[in-house]
């Protein structure tokens, strides 16, 4: 599954993810996913 995919089923099942992030651990909710005008994926987490 890809990172988009994961990040949609933890918003579908109300679930927080965890995650590292320059090299440290994060534990975040995310809440919304979208599509820039670049192109780019966007996530917004809490």
């Amino acid at each position: 599954m890809t990172n988009y995919g994961l990040i949609k089923q933890a918003i579908q099942q109300k679930r927080s993810i965890d995650f590292v992030y320059h090299g440290q651990s994060r534990k975040m909710s995310p809440h919304v996913l979208g599509i820039g005008h670049d192109g780019h994926y966007y996530a917004l987490l809490y």
